[in-house]
């Protein structure tokens, strides 16, 4: 990049009063591209604007304009998913993992955080596949901490015969 264009950016930013979007990725950008995606018009709709973060320049105006068009966030249950952190996925992931019927089931609304864009959609199916979630005893593990995991991680600690020890029975009420 060079200066002039930092020189640009850094107006652009301040005229727009987003300062807070300056960070090292945000230079590795040019400035048609921040001009790109600052301009796009959904930003003009207020469920959007907690994900003008820095984290934004992990993408690129495509990717951004194409989640922001996602038809999913008219539904209410996915008002919660619209953080920064959907930066570290893009469109075709995010609408995959919208698009998972196992969402029409309350028992997994509780794992509707934005703590899922730690995972793909292969593993958040996976993880909510699991045959195990069928034994009421285990609901009380499905917290948003499991995006943290991956299936096979899930599921070993599923399978532990330890949870038939009565010192586990607290975590599991």
């Amino acid at each position: 990049m060079f200066p002039d264009e930092i020189t640009l950016i850094n107006k652009l930013l301040k005229k727009l009063k987003l300062e807070h979007l300056i960070c090292d990725m945000l230079y590795l950008r040019s400035y048609k591209t921040v001009l790109d995606i600052l301009e796009l018009e959904e930003w003009s709709n207020p469920i959007f604007k907690p994900l003008l973060t820095s984290n934004i320049w992990n993408s690129n105006p495509v990717e951004v304009k194409a989640i922001l068009e996602l038809k999913e966030w008219n539904n209410p249950i996915f008002k919660p998913l619209l953080t920064s952190n959907i930066w570290n996925s893009n469109p075709v992931e995010v609408k995959a993992i919208l698009e998972l019927k196992e969402w029409n089931n309350p028992i997994f609304k509780p794992l509707l955080t934005s703590n899922i864009w730690n995972s793909n959609p292969v593993e958040v199916k996976a993880i909510l596949e699991l045959k195990e979630w069928n034994n009421p005893i285990f609901k009380p593990l499905l917290t948003s901490n499991i995006w943290n995991s991956n299936p096979v991680e899930v599921k070993a600690i599923l399978e532990l015969k330890e949870w038939n020890n009565p010192i586990f029975k607290p975590l599991l009420t």
